[in-house]
Order: structure tokens, then C-alpha cells, then sequence
């Protein structure tokens, strides 16, 4: 079991009682920013692979502790238009994105800045704007410059963050600085996701 999940049935107290559908977030990056590694921090239950067409496509897990279902995606991989409609739809009806930001391949920010353009205003494909890439409009954003197992640095973070444009994309985001190797800023991090989503459903409450 993750080390997180004693700390956060502390705060939330045991998940086991929670009976509401679980809320979609899917954790999104590029190839080896550490989507895996964080979905093993915070899902409490086994983690399985999803395959499309017999290809592996995200992993999966959940946390009835955090009430979420997770899907870890990579972004950014080239294929059959088919195969990049089918894994989009892993990420686009999310109620939360995480996004994770590999600060070690800061080389790669670029193509991470073009992808989630995608992801907001669709791509353009066969001449014309495809619209299969863009996640739900409204839905937080948490910004996660994982630093691995080097010591966090939250000005660091920042600066490397700030070059994804995201504060021109209308999205409501937040960033925080964390190690997916020590663990170090995951539980804050997911404990101002998961209050956002709580203040979400009460907003939505007639």
C-alpha cells in the first residue's frame, strides 16, 4: 500500500465508508515525467494496465480513501488518428487534471506546452481544428514539477512552469513543487485537489 494512504485516512478519515461514485481524474505527461510513480502513491488498490488494440495505452487505479479513479496517461505519442482518439478519451471526460512536469527534462517543456494547447483549444489535423484532444472546460488543474529524487525547489518550479503558458489558457490551475521517489509534497498537493472537488460538488448542489 502507498505510504500516502495512512496520512490521508487521517485526514479524511476511512474511505471505506465513502458510497458516492468515485470522481474521474486522470494524470496526464509526457513519457517518464512520473505518472506512474504518482499513481502508486495514491491508488489503494492494485494498479492495471489499460491496452487499445492490444497496445498499452495508461494505468489505472483508484482510491476510495480519496474517492477518485485514476487513469496515468502519456501525452505526445505519435499514431493512427484511431489510436489518438481512443487514448484522448482516457483524459477528456476528467472531473480533475494532474498534470505531471518532469523538471529534470526541462529540454522537453516545449513539446509539453504543445500538447496541452491540445488539450485546451484542440489540434490542428486535416486542415481543420480537431476537437477530440480538449478536456472538459472548467475542471482544476493541478501542476505537479516533479523532481524526482532531487531536492525540491519551489522557485525552480516556477520558472520552468511558468514557459507553459498556462496562465494564457483560462485554465483555474495551481502549482506544487513534489518528489515522486520521497513522496515529498504529494499529500498537500492532493489534499488541495481533492478540497477543490469537494467545494465543486457543493457549488453544483441546489
Amino acid at each position: 500500500m502507498s505510504t500516502i494512504i495512512p496520512w490521508i485516512r487521517n485526514l479524511f478519515g476511512d474511505g471505506t465508508s465513502l458510497t458516492r461514485p468515485l470522481t474521474k481524474v486522470a494524470i496526464i505527461g509526457l513519457t517518464e515525467a512520473g505518472q506512474r510513480a504518482l499513481l502508486e502513491r495514491l491508488s489503494d488498490t492494485p494498479i492495471s494496465p489499460v491496452t487499445i488494440n492490444g497496445c498499452h495505452a495508461a494505468w489505472q487505479g483508484s482510491s476510495k480513501t480519496l474517492g477518485l479513479a485514476l487513469n496515468a496517461v502519456e501525452v505526445g505519442i505519435d499514431g493512427f488518428r484511431n489510436w489518438r482518439v481512443s487514448v484522448a478519451s482516457l483524459y477528456t471526460d476528467a472531473d480533475a487534471l494532474i498534470v505531471v512536469v518532469n523538471i529534470l527534462h526541462s529540454i522537453r517543456l516545449e513539446e509539453l506546452r504543445c500538447e496541452l494547447d491540445s488539450i485546451v483549444n484542440g489540434r490542428w489535423e486535416r486542415g481543420e481544428i480537431q476537437t477530440y484532444y480538449i478536456a472538459r472546460k472548467g475542471i482544476p488543474w493541478l501542476v505537479l514539477a516533479n523532481f524526482e529524487d532531487q531536492m525540491v525547489d519551489e522557485e525552480r518550479a516556477k520558472e520552468q512552469v511558468a514557459s507553459l503558458g498556462l496562465d494564457g489558457m483560462d485554465l483555474d490551475w495551481s502549482l506544487h513543487p513534489i518528489s515522486t521517489a520521497t513522496g515529498q509534497g504529494v499529500a498537500e498537493s492532493i489534499q488541495c485537489l481533492t478540497q477543490t472537488l469537494e467545494l465543486n460538488v457543493k457549488s453544483t448542489k441546489p
